[in-house]
């Protein structure tokens, strides 16, 4: 019961009670018969008053407490002044800032163009083994260009490991933009990428070339799956040449 509500009700029990009071004199009514039903009455305002008093004594004790001036260090409750008094540790229960990550580079991402040129195992095409080529395959084609358009996807495909095999971070813009292009496509092949990394698409291998190798690419690359230096997958609408891995 709050003191307010307590002292409210007291003013209402006396007002009522001296009321009663007043009435029964003017009626000439007993007051010892008034007073003993009023005993009762008498005795809830005699126990509000005593919970009045207890509430003040019980302000003025905490009144007293906070005026008294308790030592403590800077930054510093009186739990952990109490804790240290005790001899017990403290943790901090916020956590500190991870420590920085130090990558390690690979070593791939060191290897030159030549170190990845020496793991594929494109061999020059023979003319012995270009006779060999049914004649609606060969067209006008000598082994000349086929070795030179074999050297071309060599060329991409070097070049394209090489850049895979660096930091995005180390490469500029347009070249960033291309690695992000190849990464994409090697998850959309899935397996196929995975077994053999040496792969690029045909629209990939037509951008370098030169004019009369655009014009024989796609008889060039059909003898070369003849000759079983490629292979070919179709994703998407899209060409992919493969290298032989052996």
């Amino acid at each position: 019961m709050p003191k307010e509500f307590a002292r409210a009700v007291l003013e209402v029990f006396y007002e009522q009670k001296q009321t009663i009071i007043n009435i029964c004199r003017e009626n000439m009514v007993d007051e010892e018969f008034v007073g003993n039903r009023f005993s009762k009455l008498d005795d809830k305002l005699q126990n509000i008053n005593l919970y009045l008093s207890r509430i003040e004594r019980a302000e003025e004790e905490n009144k007293q407490l906070n005026e008294q001036h308790v030592p403590s260090l800077p930054n510093t409750s009186c739990k952990e002044i109490v804790f240290k008094e005790a001899g017990i540790r403290i943790i901090d229960p916020k956590p500190k800032a991870p420590e920085p990550v130090v990558v390690v580079e690979e070593e791939a991402t060191k290897n030159p163009p030549e170190a990845a040129k020496e793991e594929l195992l494109f061999a020059q095409i023979t003319d012995e083994e270009f006779a060999k080529v049914p004649d609606y395959m060969k067209g006008r084609l000598t082994a000349a260009v086929m070795n030179e358009l074999l050297g071309k996807l060599e060329s991409l495909l070097v070049k394209k490991r090489t850049l895979m095999r660096r930091k995005l971070s180390s490469l500029s813009l347009h070249e960033k933009n291309i690695v992000i292009k190849w990464r994409e496509e090697a998850k959309n092949l899935g397996r196929k990428a995975v077994d053999c990394p040496w792969f690029c698409s045909e629209v990939d291998l037509r951008a370098e070339l030169t004019d009369k190798l655009k014009l024989a690419v796609i008889k060039g690359l059909q003898i070369l799956r003849h000759l079983k230096r490629i292979t070919e997958s179709k994703l998407a609408g899209k060409n992919y040449v493969f290298a032989v891995c052996k």
